[in-house]
């Protein structure tokens, strides 16, 4: 008999139990709204599958609790977002109808 333990994130609610931030709705035609919970991030980056950074903004500090994205000028697809603050980061998957 084997006894084993697995220490990684085995769904959704896991991997993304940390997260400060929220994005909606999505999937969308473009138009993405971020909301931070308890800090804003400093940068966005938006990359599509193929890793090629398609948008890429410092957030200047602010009380804003929300920050909207638009990907219109995009393709239909799937685009990663990552939300950088300061020593961690965040991925989102969201898709652009």
């Amino acid at each position: 008999m084997y006894n084993f333990t697995i220490d990684y994130p085995l769904s959704y609610d896991e991997i993304h139990r940390n997260d400060q931030s929220k994005i909606y709705p999505n999937p969308s035609n473009g138009i993405f709204n971020i909301e931070f919970e308890d800090q804003q991030a400093q940068q966005v980056m938006v990359s599509d599958v193929m890793g090629r950074i398609v948008f890429e903004s410092q957030l200047k500090a602010s009380s804003e609790e929300r920050f909207t994205l638009d990907l219109t000028n995009q393709a239909p697809g799937v685009y990663i977002i990552t939300l950088i603050y300061g020593n961690r980061s965040e991925q989102h998957k969201v898709i652009v109808q």
